[in-house]
């Protein structure tokens, strides 16, 4: 395994390490939204920063397709999707899947706000004022 997910009050940290695989996509996915909390929460943030490889069998286009769809319907089912998506990376071909998912994501709910940053610090800050605002 070579994630962590961490819930806090209105959502959730997920960090991700070395080489993400299938699998860690996989349980990553299942444990955060087969969670009751997923129904409640705002923002999240993931955090890729330290990902040094991709090795998921398939293409980035079918991540996208693959993670955007798991998600759209396990948001349905809660009727409350995500309003804040915060993104850390440094990885090229993590960054392209970021792109992806986001740009299908925002069809899906165009009111959900996605940015990438460089650092945790500033992810919570964009959280913390898009909260109060």
């Amino acid at each position: 395994m070579s994630y962590k997910l961490e819930w806090e009050d209105e959502g959730y940290y997920l960090h991700m390490w070395g080489t993400v695989t299938t699998d860690d996509m996989n349980n990553a996915l299942s444990e955060i939204w087969s969670n009751d909390r997923s129904d409640y929460m705002k923002y999240c943030i993931r955090d890729y920063l330290d990902v040094s490889k991709v090795d998921i069998n398939m293409s980035e286009e079918g991540v996208v397709r693959y993670v955007s769809t798991y998600e759209k319907t396990a948001t349905n089912g809660s009727g409350n999707p995500l309003h804040l998506v915060a993104f850390l990376s440094q990885n090229e071909e993590m960054d392209r899947i970021i792109k992806g998912y986001s740009e299908v994501m925002k069809k899906f709910n165009p009111d959900t706000k996605f940015k990438n940053f460089s650092n945790v610090d500033d992810a919570r800050e964009w959280i913390s004022r898009s909260s109060a605002s």
